[in-house]
This record gives C-alpha cells, sequence and structure tokens, in this order.
C-alpha cells in the first residue's frame, strides 16, 4: 500500500488531503474486508509471533471519501465480539487507522491485535458514516487452511532461501535487480501465494509508509487470478538508488483475495545495499 506519507515519522500528526469527502448514495463502498491470522516471524515481535488483525479498503474514487466523513467502525465477530477501529492515522505508535494510498486514491484501515490467532467464525466489519450512511461486509475465518499453512512453513523454514542478503556487486545494474526466495510449494507441496515488499529502510515499520516497490496481487489479481502464486522470484521494476541500504521481505498467504485469506506469514526481512555508483 503505497502512500504519500514518506517524510512522516512515528508519532507525528498527519492531515489527509484535502477535500471534505462529498459521499453520494452511490460513491461509498467497502471493496474488500480482511480479518485474519498473523504469524510474525521476525523475531523479538511485540506481543509474539501469533496474532491477528483487521484491514479493509475503501471503495471511492479520489475526493469521494474523507475520515472526517466517519462516524465509528466496528468489527462484529464469534461470541459477541465488539471491536472499535480508531479514525486516526495509522502510525507506529498506533497500530490502528487509515492509511492514504497515492496510487488508487482512496483509503485503506487496518488494526493489528497482538492477542493471539481469532476465533473461526463470521467477521463483519460496519463502517457508519455522520451522514447516517452505513456499509457492512462479512467474511467467514476458516483457520484450517492457515493451520495448514503455518505447519509446512514451521517445518521447512530452515530451508529457506533468500537473496539477495549482502551488498550486490559492483557493476550490478539497478533497474534489473532480482529477489528471490524459496516457495513451500517446492520445499513442502503445498500451494502458496506470495506478496514481495520493498523499502529503502531497516525497519519493518516503514513498510506501511515507505514501500518503494510493492508486487501488490490485491490491486492486480483481476488481470491474473493467479498472481503470487508459488512464485519464487521478483524483479524490481524501478531504478534503485546507490549506495543505499534496502530492506525486503515477503508475505505468505492461503489467498490472493483479501476477502478469503484467512492467514499471513510475514518471512523474515533481509536487507542489502546497492553499489556506489
Amino acid at each position: 500500500m503505497a502512500n504519500n506519507t514518506s517524510a512522516i515519522k512515528a508519532g507525528d500528526a498527519w492531515e489527509p488531503p484535502p477535500g471534505e469527502g462529498s459521499i453520494s448514495e452511490h460513491s461509498f463502498e467497502i471493496s474488500d474486508f480482511m480479518a485474519c491470522n498473523v504469524y510474525w516471524d521476525f523475531g523479538n515481535c511485540p506481543g509474539g509471533e501469533r496474532q491477528h488483525k483487521y484491514l479493509f479498503a475503501i471503495a471511492a474514487t479520489k475526493d469521494e471519501f474523507h475520515p472526517r466523513c466517519v462516524k465509528k467502525i466496528i468489527v462484529y465477530g464469534p461470541n459477541n465480539l465488539e471491536n472499535e477501529i480508531t479514525n486516526q492515522f495509522f502510525t507506529q505508535k498506533f497500530e490502528d487507522g487509515y492509511i492514504y494510498d497515492t496510487l488508487g486514491g482512496n483509503y485503506w484501515y487496518m488494526k493489528n491485535m497482538r492477542n493471539g490467532f481469532l476465533e473461526p467464525g463470521e467477521y463483519t466489519i460496519e463502517v457508519a458514516l455522520k451522514s447516517g450512511e452505513v456499509s457492512t461486509i462479512s467474511r467467514i475465518q476458516n483457520n484450517g487452511p492457515g493451520d495448514k499453512l503455518l505447519e509446512a512453513y514451521l517445518k521447512n523454514k530452515e530451508k529457506m532461501v533468500y537473496y539477495p542478503t549482502a551488498s550486490l556487486n559492483s557493476g550490478t545494474d539497478l533497474s534489473k535487480v532480482k529477489c528471490r526466495w524459496s516457495a513451500l510449494r517446492d520445499l513442502a507441496g503445498v500451494d502458496a501465494f506470495y506478496i514481495f515488499r520493498l523499502a529503502a529502510v531497516e525497519a519493518w515499520w516503514t513498510f506501511i509508509q515507505d514501500v518503494v516497490f510493492p508486487n501488490d496481487m490485491f490491486l492486480r489479481k483481476i488481470a491474473d487470478p493467479r498472481l503470487g502464486l508459488n512464485e519464487t522470484s521478483f524483479l524490481i521494476e524501478k531504478a534503485l538508488t546507490p549506495d543505499t541500504i534496502y530492506a525486503w521481505w515477503t508475505e505468505i498467504c492461503d489467498s490472493s483475495k483479501m476477502g478469503d485469506i484467512n492467514l499471513c506469514i510475514l518471512q523474515p526481512m533481509q536487507t542489502f545495499r546497492t553499489p556506489r555508483s
């Protein structure tokens, strides 16, 4: 999810792009909703490895939606669960709020939850606007496919190979850098979808704010529904900056559709340095 907040540091105040958000009767819609388990394989991750998150996207064209329009956002789930998503800018300090996507001109809302995996069952997101308009969307969390995927990952993670993980050789064409990783299909016969992220930093947080190049299968799956399936490499179609440290990771999912994902595995972050020009 790319956005326009590259100069923002954790905890900084931020105002969304201008515009009052003139919601019409047909302009506001939740395009997709993710309530899924997340396994953080980053080491010393706050809250431990087993967490979950809520994420949804507003399907509105530029200036048709604005956070100031929002009255309340509630997630409903099994066992009378009610969890509110805060209408604030998502930061490292507040992992609960909205992110503005300049590529699509729309907003994403996300909340990271550190209290273990989800209970299976139906989850519903309800977004209420100050105008009185309400939009909802639901999904079913099935822990079975995610458990199978995680079992395969934990049994084979030590066999996985990543490249690059060090300084690139002098003379490397920085417009054709390819990152490679091992796929569970080859190691354990388990199909999975892979999302690639790259940022010119060494901290996981900036993958939310400062993505240089994403392989976003959620946005491109309509053109290619199998995008990300069992992928083992990604060619970065953008010239990288010389003498710069880049960090990258892959996220393993059991589906390419947000609403069908039961588990995301965030693989260990890798870093490399580009040579001087």
